[in-house]
């Protein structure tokens, strides 16, 4: 039996179920397929502002980190009995820390305010490559390189 014959002897089928015409049938097809497309799209929105969100703490935290290892000397870090003058540099450090992390968390805030006002389509990193273009780089042991019709019998050995 024929792909297409066996479509539309499901179609009949659902038809006869439900009690809906074909075109009945496709619209709602048609709706159900807008929403799966709208969903796909507000996921991936959420998943870029969920990236963007980790990569923006990890530049000012990392910053901040950074800061306390290299001079955090100055502040008596990690320290139990601090000097006056550790004390002034710990206050100042703490304002400092305090406009960084700021600073930071209003980027993040920007960043999905702005998100909010764009479409967002996650390609799901799909990557073709041509045999030709891996004999301009060389080749990795073990892979298999498909020609453009199919023909998996060149092996990229890497010899």
């Amino acid at each position: 039996m024929s792909q297409e014959r066996k479509g539309n002897d499901r179609m009949s089928d659902i038809q006869a179920i439900t009690g809906l015409g074909a075109s009945q049938l496709k619209v709602m097809r048609e709706k159900a397929n807008e929403a799966r497309k709208q969903k796909y799209l507000e996921e991936s929105k959420k998943r870029l502002g969920r990236i963007a969100e980790t990569k923006i703490k990890t530049s000012f935290v990392g910053a901040i980190a950074a800061c306390e290892e290299l001079i955090g000397f100055l502040w008596g870090n990690g320290e139990d009995a601090l000097t006056p003058e550790q004390e002034e540099f710990k206050q100042l450090w703490e304002q400092l820390r305090n406009r960084i992390m700021t600073n930071g968390n209003n980027q993040i805030r920007a960043f999905k305010n702005e998100l909010e006002k764009n479409t967002v389509h996650w390609d799901r990193h799909h990557i073709k490559v041509s045999a030709s273009s891996l004999s301009d780089y060389g080749t990795a042991e073990g892979f298999t390189v498909r020609t453009p019709k199919g023909n998996e019998d060149d092996k990229a050995t890497g010899k």
